[in-house]
């Protein structure tokens, strides 16, 4: 059987040539255009000489390509495949990591020796890396992510038990009023659907938001959020009717530090878990640790708790509020001039000042500094001089035996204790001692 062109052009063109004068029948077939193939008999005697000298030209050349240095699919005589299959890539791939950058067709067509060298080269990269500072490492990985942009697939995600791997991605790196302002135009003003099945369990906080915090807290363009809706307090607490307290006014003010304390982690740690990508309020939290939780304006307060309550539930509606707006959040340096602004409306702060400055006055003043008493590690009676020794002297001892003398031991210069009065009289009598 004869073809026209399968593997090689060249070597099917002798081999046919060769069949046909072996064979002189004029009825061969080509298996895959089924035409006719023309006999020795049909072609003039200088035709078929010269098809037989091209076809073995052809062969001889296509012989000497694949003993050379090219890389093809047909073996060697010595049977020895030219070119590397793909499980001896894969092998390869795992042995050296640094090949998994490099397509099949480059590691097909690079010889051993040059691969051998990329190697080497990879090992070198890879220890300067390690010697360099942290500092260099984080700058170039910063420069880096403007071209390292990852495609993420689709997938299913419904919150609980079937999560997208895109959940586990690195945390963005731009700025947090950014992210707020995108996180503004994927979510708009409807927020989640409210759950609160979150694992606060594993902060230590299981029970401690109320119903209402987590349905206010789903929705960050929500103006009702309170800082009293996360008040360990007011949870499981009801109505006179009997009903959950569902709406914010009918719950309990905060009173102690304690409670304002635990509320705001409560809430944090809530916020940290539905919206993620919300640090508004650890922006709040930085603030009220710098100011040591409004100290000193709120020293002379009955109850600094509540007003320290007050100021949280207006950071809260003035966030909603940016939100609604496409405005970035308060951050640590906005609030210390709103604490301001807020501590100069509020009545409360100039009564806390009034009262303190009533109370210093009423304070008595401190007296000069007129003398001191020096150390007991002078072996001096303290007692003696005070005139509540009742022993003789040279029989006063301490509980281990120390004899105590019995002199005066006024210290004229506090910056020399060891220079005292030393007479032989008590200090109550003779020296004036703040």
């Amino acid at each position: 059987m004869a073809f026209h062109d399968t593997t090689s052009n060249q070597v099917m063109a002798f081999l046919t040539s060769y069949i046909l004068i072996r064979r002189p029948n004029n009825n061969i077939k080509c298996e895959y255009c089924k035409e006719g193939i023309l006999g020795p008999e049909d072609m003039e005697t200088e035709d078929l000489e010269e098809t037989v000298r091209k076809s073995k030209e052809m062969l001889q050349d296509e012989s000497a390509r694949t003993k050379g240095k090219g890389k093809s699919n047909v073996k060697d005589p010595s049977g020895k495949n030219t070119e590397m299959e793909d499980s001896d890539i894969e092998c390869l791939k795992r042995r050296y990591p640094f090949l998994a950058e490099f397509s099949d067709t480059f590691i097909r067509t690079t010889g051993p020796a040059e691969l051998m060298k990329m190697e080497s080269t990879s090992i070198k990269m890879v220890d300067r890396e390690r010697t360099r500072d942290c500092e260099e490492k984080m700058a170039n990985n910063k420069m880096a992510l403007a071209k390292e942009v990852k495609k993420l697939r689709e997938g299913e995600d419904n919150r609980w038990n079937i999560l997208h791997p895109a959940r586990f991605l690195g945390g963005p790196a731009c700025q947090a009023s950014r992210l707020w302002k995108l996180a503004r135009g994927q979510i708009g003003l409807s927020g989640y659907p409210a759950l609160a099945c979150f694992d606060m369990g594993a902060c230590g906080l299981a029970g401690v938001v109320t119903p209402k915090g987590w349905y206010e807290m789903a929705n960050p363009a929500s103006c009702k959020m309170a800082l009293r809706q996360f008040s360990i307090n007011n949870c499981g607490a009801r109505t006179a009717s009997g009903r959950n307290l569902d709406r914010s006014d009918e719950m309990g003010n905060i009173a102690e530090m304690g409670e304002f304390k635990l509320a705001f982690r409560a809430m944090r740690t809530a916020a940290h878990f539905v919206r993620p990508w919300d640090f508004s309020f650890v922006a709040l939290e930085s603030f009220l640790i710098q100011s040591d939780y409004g100290m000193p304006a709120v020293a002379g307060m009955e109850r600094p708790a509540a007003f320290l309550t007050k100021f949280v539930d207006y950071v809260l509606s003035e966030n909603s509020n940016r939100f609604r707006d496409e405005e970035s959040f308060l951050t640590t340096a906005d609030l210390k001039a709103s604490w301001d602004s807020f501590c100069g409306a509020q009545p409360e702060v100039a009564v806390a000042a009034a009262k303190g400055k009533a109370k210093a006055a009423k304070a008595p003043a401190k007296k000069p500094f007129e003398g001191s008493t020096a150390s007991r590690t002078l072996n001096i009676c303290y007692a003696w001089n005070k005139g509540l020794c009742p022993k003789p002297a040279g029989a006063c001892v301490t509980a281990k035996g120390t004899q105590l003398k019995h002199i005066c031991n006024f210290l004229p210069d506090i910056n020399k204790k060891e220079e005292v009065c030393g007479k032989d009289h008590q200090c109550k009598d003779f020296h004036k001692i703040n």
